[in-house]
Parts: C-alpha cells; sequence; structure tokens
C-alpha cells in the first residue's frame, strides 16, 4: 500500500546529559517491541534484526554508505567463470566468544540447519539460490551432502548456486545466513540463547536479557576487528507503544528511536538540530488476504478492496512520513537498473471500477459482505493504518 521511509531520532553525544555516556561509551537504543527469541536462523522481526546484526557476523559486512559487501568472517572470495560458484578464504582470526574458530564447517552447519524442513525456519527461502536448497527444503531431496555448500578445509567454503546470481553477496547481509555455533545449539537446544548459554561472532556479545526490560550487549574483546569498535556498553530497550519511546528518548533514557508517532513526525520535520534524520527504507506495506476461505477466495472481491485504497491519502495524511504510495510491490532504488512499472493506482482514480469489481462479486454497495476483520500488529502505527483503510472501505464499497 505505501513504500516506507525510516524516521530516526538520533541524541547528540556532545550534549551535557550525555557526558557520563562517552566516558563509558554506552548507548542506549529504543527497540520497539520485546524480541521473540535471537536465533538468527528462525527470527523474522525487526526487533530481533537490530540485535542479531551485532551478535552476529557473516560472510560479508555491508558497507555503511554505499551499501556493497565488504568482508566479514571471510577476508576474500573468487567466482567461477560461469558465475554459480563462489570460493570463500575465511580470516584465521575469526573466533566464537568461546575461544573456538569460526571455521567453513560452522557456515556448512548452519545453511543446513536453515534449510531442513524440520526447522521450518520461515526464511529457509534465502537459501533456494544454493544448488538443491529448494528440493531439500521441500524434502524431495533427504542428502544433505548434495546441497551446493561445502567446506574442503576450516578455512574455505565453496558455494554453488542453482544459477549465475550477480546479487547473491548482498544476500549475506540477511540474518538467516549468518552462523551459528553447532555444539552450543545442539548442547542447549531452545535455550541456547540464553545469555548464559550463548555463544556469538560478531563485534558485540549478550551480556542480559531481562525480559520486557533491557537487552546489554558488551563489546567482544574475541572479535577479529574489535579495535574498530568504539562502543563498550549497548543497551536495547523494548518499549511497546510508539509514543512511550518517543518520550523516552525527549527525556534522555534513550540515545536513538526509530520510534517517531505518526502524528509527531510534521514536527520533528521541523528540526533543524539534525537530531531527526529521516532515510529511505527498502519495505511495501501490503495487507494479506486469506484467500483460502470465503469471503476472500473471491478474486473480484479482492480487487474491490484492493483499488478502493486511496494511497496517496494515507501517505498523505495518516503516515505522513515522506512515504511513496504503492503502486507497485518492489519498492524504486533496488539497484541494477530496475525501474518498476506501477500495477496500481495511487489515488481513488479507479474507485467507480472498485465499486463494479464488487457489484460482480455479489456485493454491490457492500450487501450481503459480513464484517471484514483485520489483524495487524498492536503497534500504534499499524492501528491508525487500519483505521485509515476500515472509513476508505466504508466510505467508497459500503464495507
Amino acid at each position: 500500500m505505501l513504500m516506507l521511509f525510516r524516521s530516526l531520532l538520533l541524541a547528540f553525544f556532545l550534549n551535557q546529559w550525555a557526558f557520563g555516556a562517552i566516558s563509558k561509551q554506552v548507548i542506549n537504543i529504543g527497540n520497539g517491541a520485546e524480541p521473540k527469541d535471537l536465533d538468527p536462523t528462525l527470527q523474522t522481526g525487526v526487533p530481533e534484526f537490530h540485535i542479531l546484526m551485532n551478535l552476529f557476523e557473516g560472510l560479508v559486512q555491508k558497507d555503511p554508505k554505499t551499501l556493497e559487501p565488504l568482508p566479514g568472517v571471510a577476508e576474500s572470495w573468487t567466482l567461477s567463470k560461469d558465475g554459480k560458484t563462489y570460493t570463500f578464504k575465511l580470516r584465521a582470526n575469526a573466533k566464537w566468544t568461546n575461544g573456538d574458530p569460526v571455521t567453513a564447517q560452522d557456515f556448512v552447519y548452519s545453511w543446513t540447519r536453515l534449510l531442513t524442513p524440520a526447522v521450518a525456519a520461515e526464511y529457509a527461502y534465502q537459501a533456494y539460490y544454493i544448488k538443491n536448497g529448494k528440493a531439500f527444503n521441500e524434502g524431495k531431496l533427504k542428502d544433505a551432502g548434495q546441497l551446493g555448500i561445502k567446506a574442503p578445509d576450516p578455512r574455505t567454503l565453496v558455494i554453488t548456486l542453482e544459477n549465475p546470481t550477480p546479487f547473491f553477496l548482498g544476500l549475506l547481509f540477511h540474518h538467516s545466513l549468518l552462523p551459528v555455533h553447532q555444539k552450543t545449539v545442539e548442547k542447549f537446544k531452545v535455550r541456547w540463547t540464553r545469555p548464559e548459554n550463548i555463544v556469538t561472532n560478531g563485534a558485540f556479545s549478550l551480556s542480559k536479557w531481562e525480559m520486557n526490560k533491557i537487552i546489554t550487549l558488551v563489546k567482544n574483546e574475541s572479535y577479529w576487528d574489535k579495535d574498530k569498535v568504539a562502543l563498550s556498553v549497548a543497551n536495547f530497550h523494548p518499549v511497546e507503544k510508539t509514543d512511550t519511546e518517543e518520550k523516552m528518548f525527549r527525556s534522555h533514557e534513550l540515545d536513538i528511536t526509530n520510534e517517531v508517532p505518526l502524528e509527531k513526525i510534521p514536527f520533528w520535520q521541523k528540526d533543524t538540530t539534525g537530531v531527526y534524520q529521516q532515510q529511505p527504507y527498502l519495505g511495501t506495506y501490503f495487507y494479506w488476504f486469506n484467500v483460502t476461505r470465503p469471503p476472500f477466495d473471491n478474486k473480484l472481491l479482492r480487487k474491490a478492496l484492493t483499488l478502493s485504497i486511496d494511497r496517496e491519502r494515507l501517505v498523505k495524511f495518516v503516515v505522513r512520513g515522506g512515504q511513496l504510495p504503492g503502486t507497485i510491490f518492489t519498492p524504486p532504488g533496488c539497484g541494477g537498473g530496475y525501474n518498476p512499472t506501477p500495477r496500481l493506482p495511487k489515488d481513488a482514480s479507479q474507485f467507480t471500477k472498485a465499486k463494479e469489481y464488487l457489484k460482480q462479486a455479489g456485493y454491490p454497495n457492500g450487501k450481503g459482505l459480513a464484517p471484514v476483520e483485520i489483524l495487524y500488529n498492536t503497534h500504534d502505527g499499524h492501528k491508525k493504518i487500519a483505521e485509515a483503510l476500515q472509513q476508505m472501505w466504508k466510505e467508497n464499497l459500503g464495507i
């Protein structure tokens, strides 16, 4: 329905109240909801992502300005002439927090675990580009040895793909492809991510996790690039309410928050200090229909609901953060010269067509249609969007 922009509030450490934070190099971050878990293979949420990318490191890192792949656990790599085989050379000094070296076998184990059907990882498809990845995940292939993931020696990882995939290195930024420590996972099972058990390989390690209160990460002294890590401590604060988190920022309890109440975005956009920053965020906000049962097994009804949304009005008067009307699924700015063609109206220009589809579906002016139920994340911003759509469907279609 809309393309997203990310709004940030950043506290400057030059402010007098932050002098204590400078000496200790401590940062307090608002993290939205409480993380469900910290297993990179299984998690799907943004609150988890923020923490996982500090606890674990994959084969590559992301250049903070260009987003180009930089060496991570892999110090170098080569690509075969046919574009299907990557050979990664791992760092000799890459270590887990328990002192074990990070090896190629760690990636073989982690990515095989991601694709194992019984694990039921929702992001398993991130590894479908690997030879036989999809077949193995769907249970059509039983032998994990046939996956295109090999470790000829502890520091060499060879990945064979189904087809040339120019963006493969970029995929490695995703948390589902981060390595996990096999012995720890197998010993502690579902409790392997608890602070007393977890073993990680990123710039930080997990020191404390108090549910619904605080998650504390400390600098990992075993990290191969520790000299470039300026922070000593990073505290992530789970705060369910957007307005509460913004108030915590203003009262100097937080140094960074991504949670800006929609109604306060215009206020912060007038900020001249640089505290408020708005950055492009590759995301598309949309609703899923449950097409397995009535009434949404009716394609005409789905079309009517889709075409009756005034996306331009939604971004201008509801979310108000510079978002773009979502007329396509893949957002612009994905690179590679790809410019998607709009498929949906950004305004109510197809309202008449929407009413006609509703009539053809058997519900003229909404008559005969039971109330539509929307399930949404209880974040305040999601609630406002749901209420806006509720009103549009009521006004435009009688639903």
